[in-house]
Order: structure tokens, then sequence, then C-alpha cells
């Protein structure tokens, strides 16, 4: 550190609320010097025994033959409260160590934010994750967090992201916008990992629209209101896509990271127990030989079955469509026209015990695409969790999902709570 900017005494936790609480008085109340100090922290965590069996062998060269693939994980999440939960500060790392892909074996500091909590207003500083959207299988307005692909090839895992976020509400109508100073790039698995590529991707060939690459300054904005039994959100994005295209670099494959604009619509309508959803996008920016201006659509319902059959079980039942007009030049997805089928189970014991059924069904090609989760708490200390995708079948014409014919896999995961 410049000597010149090294701070001549230690400034405590307090001492550095009360004064960003100087300057945003007229809209929060911080609390006093003493109630910051009788604050009280709260530490959890679990580490984790993971086991990812494949179905089939690797199909491309230089993948690990292994059929199982074994990890270890350890999270912690370290919340500080105010007394009067004015002042929040949540720190939470992450690491993973992988026996069989190098790139898997990673940390990240998903959260390191203090949160200031005011009547009308809140601000958040730091790395942190928000989530907008309310379909299942696909959330196209959640396009503030990075996906951990090395994590869950989905991509419902995401990375922390240094923000700052300012929150207000002003009769049932809630507005957010969001300063990103640092971009982050997907992560993939290695040349020698599962759920990869058919051309390996070389993230030593990242390129970027922006000349300032990773450090251009991204903005996004919401506007959620509640109107009778809707919940209507208003979303727009200007930044780097978190969604990269690909290039062809010799053998490899490169990530391009454009600019983009995206204005989105999230829409839930809550009726005794049916849900109705809808998510819907508009985005231009991408560039590529056939770039042009794309949308997409996810609209469904969800309706829950309380009580099955006179037991204790809920059983949600789960239909969306999904519709994307990308042109071939920008970023892949497996969705286009396709149908997801799923059923939600809730059991309601004591082991908290829980699962998800779905599939994924592109009428044009064949395709099918299958997911399942799965938990239950063992004791006060244990949990197993159930994951897995299966490709169930894949057409040729499935330029995506057929990269991926051979990766179907389970995986079992086993988290002791410390």
């Amino acid at each position: 550190m410049n000597e010149h900017l090294r701070p001549s005494k230690r400034v405590g936790l307090p001492a550095l609320v009360m004064a960003m609480g100087g300057a945003l008085s007229p809209y929060i109340s911080v609390s006093s010097a003493d109630t910051l100090a009788e604050g009280t922290l709260n530490i959890r965590g679990t580490i984790g025994i993971e086991a990812r069996a494949f179905t089939m062998r690797p199909a491309y060269d230089g993948q690990d033959s292994s059929l199982v693939q074994l990890s270890a994980t350890a999270a912690v999440k370290a919340s500080w409260a105010s007394s009067d939960n004015s002042v929040v500060v949540d720190v939470a790392p992450f690491v993973r160590f992988d026996d069989t892909d190098s790139k898997r074996s990673h940390a990240d500091l998903r959260e390191a934010a203090i949160n200031l909590y005011g009547p009308n207003v809140d601000i958040r500083l730091g790395v942190s994750k928000i989530y907008w959207g309310v379909t299942e299988s696909r959330q196209i307005v959640d396009v503030v967090n990075q996906s951990d692909l090395i994590e869950t090839p989905d991509g419902d895992e995401k990375l922390g992201q240094p923000m700052a976020m300012l929150r207000g509400r002003y009769e049932g109508v809630e507005a957010t916008v969001v300063i990103l100073p640092v971009f982050r790039p997907r992560t993939f698995p290695s040349a020698s990992g599962r759920l990869r590529t058919a051309l390996p991707i070389d993230t030593a060939s990242t390129e970027y629209e922006s000349g300032a690459e990773t450090h251009r300054i991204d903005i996004a904005s919401r506007l959620k209101a509640r109107i009778d039994d809707f919940d209507i959100g208003v979303s727009y994005f200007n930044g780097t896509s978190r969604e990269p295209r690909f290039e062809l670099t010799g053998s490899n494959l490169a990530p391009v990271y454009d600019v983009i604009d995206q204005l989105g619509i999230d829409i839930q309508a809550t009726l005794d127990d049916t849900l109705f959803k809808l998510e819907a996008i508009t985005r231009d920016g991408d560039q590529g030989v056939s770039a042009r201006r794309f949308s997409a659509v996810v609209a469904g319902v969800e309706h829950t079955i309380s009580q099955v059959a006179e037991t204790a079980w809920d059983v949600g039942l789960v239909f969306e469509f999904a519709w994307d007009d990308r042109p071939s030049s920008a970023p892949p997805t497996i969705y286009d026209k396709d149908f997801f089928v799923g059923a939600r189970f809730s059991f309601n014991d004591a082991g908290d015990s829980s699962g998800l059924l779905g599939a994924l069904f592109d009428p044009e090609k064949g395709s099918i695409y299958a997911t399942i989760e799965a938990s239950a708490r063992i004791d006060d200390s244990m949990r197993i969790e159930l994951e897995g995708a299966l490709a169930l079948r894949v057409s040729d014409e499935d330029s995506v999902l057929r990269q991926f014919r051979d990766d179907s896999f389970i995986t079992v995961r086993f988290l002791h709570f410390l």
C-alpha cells in the first residue's frame, strides 16, 4: 500500500459505519456507536464430501477417464448485526478441492458486504449476490451475478459480484440501482474435465468489446411493485454480458464478452394454490456475423397440491414454455422452443426432506434433458443432497446439447454443519 494512503490508526467497524451514516442520515437511521458495539455475530458453516458419478466414459481426447469425480467443499457464512439490525455485515467464503479437474478446485468470496437498512432506503457495499426472476426452468432476467459453471452446469450457482446497491421503497414500489465496477468472467471446466465443450475453452484468449475489459462500470436497475395479486418487476442492464459467445482460435474456443443493453420484465400472479409466471427480455449489443437484437420468453404455471392423499406431502406441479430467437452467433443456449415439466415435493417431515424432478423437451429436435434435486437432513448436523442431469435423448440437430450427450451424471453430497 502507498504510505501516503495508509491510515495513521485502525478504524473500527462502528466508526466506519458512523462515518458512512453521516452522509446518509437524511435517508437512513444509522445506529449509535454504542448500539453498534453491542451487535451480535453469527457464524455458521459446512464442510462437504461430494461424489459425481457419470453414466458414460468421456467423449473427447484429453479428458479424465474416471467415471467418479470426488471433491471436498468448505463454506462459511459470518454475519454481524447491530442490536437494531440497521447495520449488517456479511462475509461468505467458499472453497472446493477436486481430484479430477484442476479448474474445479477453486475458491470464491460469495459475499463480503456491509448493508445499511433504513425505513425506506437500503444500501449495500461490497461483494454480494442479487437474484432477479420468478421462473423455474430458466431465469433470463437474472443478469447481475456471473454463473459459476464449474459448480453447476445449469448456471444456478453464482459468483460473488463487487457492487454498490441503492434500494428505495415508496408506497408499495421498490426501486433498485446497482453499480458494478468489476466484471467477473465465467468459469469453465478444464480440457481434462467433464461437462466441457467439444473444443476446449481457452480462457487465456478471452476478448472484451470494452477497452476497459474487466473494469468497465456496468449498471443494473429494477422497479418492483405489487398490484393486487400480481408481483411485477421491470429491469434494465447495460454492461458486459455475463454470457460469452465464442470464436475459434486454433483448436480452442475463446470467450468473447460483448457490451449489451437488456430490458426485462418478470411477473408472478398468486391465485390461491396456483402461481402464474412470466419472464421476458429483449437484448441488443451482441456482436458476430449474424448479430441482431433478439428476444426471449419463459412463461408457465405452478400449482401446489397440499397434503396429497391425506399425507403430509405437498406436491407442486410445474409447466413452462421457453422461447428464444437469438441468432447463431450469439452466446449459445439449449433453449429455443422448449417445454419444461416438473414436480416439486415437500415432505414436511423431521428431516425437512424435499425434491424437484424436471425434464426439458424440445419438440422440434426431439431432445429430452432431465434434472433431479433432492435433499434431506440426517440429523441436527448432517444433510444429504442429490443432484443429477441426464441427457435422455439428444438429437444431432441440437448443436449445444449434443456436446454433453456423454456427460449425464448423478451427484451425492454429504454436508456437515459446523
